[in-house]
């Protein structure tokens, strides 16, 4: 916080229940709750760290004078870059949760349960 300010304050944090959920899962639930790192975090990182360049790269190119239009032209960049990375990377799992996201909010029955298909099988 002292030598980053707010964005110290937030990355101080964020590393603080980054660091919790990791001793919560891996040394509390070791035996209940398997886990693949790997799997959950690696596609988002990557592309949040390729995000990230691109705005750092963006910024080079070109800086709005005022602090809204900034604001709103890294927010387009990162979400752009961030969204592509992801698709490329992650496409089946992003559509696939995507696909749960709408089926839940825009759903009036019941929600199936995980492992259930949404498709009704008919008995002949």
């Amino acid at each position: 916080t002292l030598l980053w300010g707010a964005n110290g304050a937030a990355l101080s944090a964020g590393i603080t229940v980054a660091i919790g959920f990791y001793v919560l899962y891996d040394g509390l639930l070791r035996d209940t709750v398997d886990i693949n790192y790997a799997q959950i975090f690696l596609a988002p990182v990557l592309a949040a760290a390729l995000a990230a360049g691109s705005v750092y790269l963006a910024l080079r190119l070109f800086t709005p004078p005022e602090r809204l239009t900034l604001m709103i032209y890294k927010g387009i960049v990162f979400s752009l870059t961030y969204g592509l990375v992801m698709i490329i990377v992650a496409r089946d799992k992003l559509f696939g949760l995507v696909a749960r996201l709408h089926q839940a909010t825009f759903s009036t029955g019941q929600q199936p349960q995980a492992g259930e298909s949404s498709v009704e099988t008919q008995s002949s």
